[in-house]
């Protein structure tokens, strides 16, 4: 047995060979017998793989579901940030091209007679074709006229006679649009008989002393008077009466809004016309169909549709205080986010909402009224 034992050792070593393979980074050494015969070696280390316990399945969802709650709210707020930054980005561009159209093709004068509302879908095909409320040839004519997104069509190089034209997309606010989608706009006619072009902007610009506005500018009207309507003969002296003005009559250019979020807000103050309205824009027949609102970071008001309890909706947010910022450019070319304020007289609360800024034409209201021995704080 013994003799064998040496005989087969031989054979043995002679078929026992190094073998050197690897794991990942790992080499590893050992003695593969009968290589030659075809016998493959394969690490232990694969006969078993650990699996993960139920209890570490939940952890890491745990952890998933923890870094969402962290991520989503931030991820949320820098979306609403960068649509109201586009929405600043939108007013200088309006603002450059009003004056690029003041300077360039209207020898210094402010284009006019304006409606105080920046419609959208003011082309030609636009309005004659419009599905909800479609134009007689020259009524499309009248109105493209005393509309902004058909004057400053030449300042954009934009020839297009259809809805959602260049002019127009820079006439709409993101985060406005995500408020109160243009849809819901002819929901509003329906409701009150009213149509409203989709709106996202106000000019600085309504009405003579028959209209003693806040908000609007008063002893000049930079931007003309419009009629409501084509043949109102009194409307068409009020425009003989307040064309639009040069440029240079805006003293503190850097001081005056000239563009603003469009939204409307009635305040209790009726007795006192100055302060009939807390919104940038100023009448009611277009204002039903805005938000009642500033469209940037309002506590707890995203969404905004017509309905017939409008009014008491808008008072409840006005005594809330939770109005955020209505962004602005002024007639310097510089956009800016404007907070809502309360205007404080005699120690009494007359008004909640967009300040605008003092005409420096005049002093608006006049400095005699008892009523505006305050200021906005």
């Amino acid at each position: 047995m013994a003799s064998a034992a040496l005989n087969i050792a031989p054979s043995l070593a002679s078929a026992t060979k190094s073998f050197r393979f690897t794991r990942g980074p790992i080499e590893y050494g050992v003695l593969c017998p009968l290589v030659e015969r075809g016998i493959t070696v394969k690490s232990s280390t694969n006969k078993f793989r650990r699996a993960f316990t139920l209890i570490e399945l939940l952890v890491v969802v745990a952890i998933i579901s923890l870094l969402l709650a962290i991520l989503l709210p931030a991820l949320g707020r820098a979306r609403a940030e960068a649509r109201t930054l586009k929405c600043l980005s939108n007013l200088r561009t309006l603002g450059q091209g009003v004056i690029a159209y003041t300077v360039s093709d209207n020898e210094g004068t402010l284009p006019g007679p304006m409606h105080p509302a920046v419609y959208l879908d003011q082309g030609f095909d636009a309005l004659v074709n419009n599905p909800d409320h479609p134009l007689t040839p020259s009524q499309a004519e009248w109105f493209q006229e005393r509309f902004l997104t058909h004057k400053l069509r030449r300042s954009f190089n934009d020839s297009s006679p259809h809805a959602n034209s260049m002019t127009d997309q820079v006439s709409m606010c993101p985060t406005a649009v995500g408020i109160n989608p243009p849809e819901n706009f002819a929901s509003v006619g329906q409701a009150t008989g009213h149509y409203v072009y989709p709106t996202y902007y106000a000019l600085n610009n309504y009405g003579p002393e028959t209209f003693p506005l806040s908000r609007a500018t008063k002893g000049p009207h930079y931007f003309g008077f419009s009629p409501q309507s084509m043949g109102d003969s009194a409307g068409e002296e009020l425009e003989r009466q307040n064309p639009p003005q040069p440029l240079t009559m805006v003293r503190q250019s850097s001081d005056e809004w000239m563009i603003a979020d469009a939204w409307y807000r009635k305040a209790r103050t009726s007795s006192f016309p100055e302060l009939s309205q807390e919104g940038p824009y100023q009448v009611e027949w277009t204002g039903k169909a805005l938000p009642y609102f500033p469209p940037h970071g309002s506590r707890g008001l995203n969404s905004y549709r017509y309905t017939s309890d409008r009014e008491s909706l808008a008072r409840a947010a006005s005594d809330a205080r939770g109005d955020g910022m209505t962004n602005t450019v002024f007639f310097d070319g510089h956009a800016e986010k404007v907070m809502s304020k309360e205007y404080i007289a005699n120690g009494f609360t007359l008004l909640y909402g967009f300040p605008g800024t003092k005409n420096p034409a005049r002093v608006n209201p006049p400095v005699t009224s008892p009523v505006w021995g305050g200021g906005w704080n």
